[in-house]
């Protein structure tokens, strides 16, 4: 079973990544409307920066579903518990 604390710190340093911020912060209700540079192609090189770290795939109707940070671990801990 995989902790939703530790996948959110992972998350966030990815953010960190892909952001280039080492400064960002996450919280589970953080959107793309919180960062500024959270656009549509952003998005994309965010999930496949996930993607790579955790050795998982997103399908699309995931990718076009994710509301806030929560349902992009969520979806992360799903994966990573099968």
């Amino acid at each position: 079973m995989t902790n939703a604390h530790s996948i959110l710190k992972e998350v966030e340093s990815i953010f960190q990544e892909v952001f280039e911020d080492s400064t960002l912060k996450l919280t589970e209700n953080t959107t793309a409307h919180d960062i500024a540079e959270w656009d549509s192609v952003q998005h994309l090189l965010l999930l496949h920066a996930l993607e790579q770290h955790f050795f998982i795939k997103f399908a699309l109707e995931e990718m076009i579903s994710f509301q806030n940070v929560r349902d992009i671990c969520g979806s992360i801990k799903q994966k990573l518990d099968k």
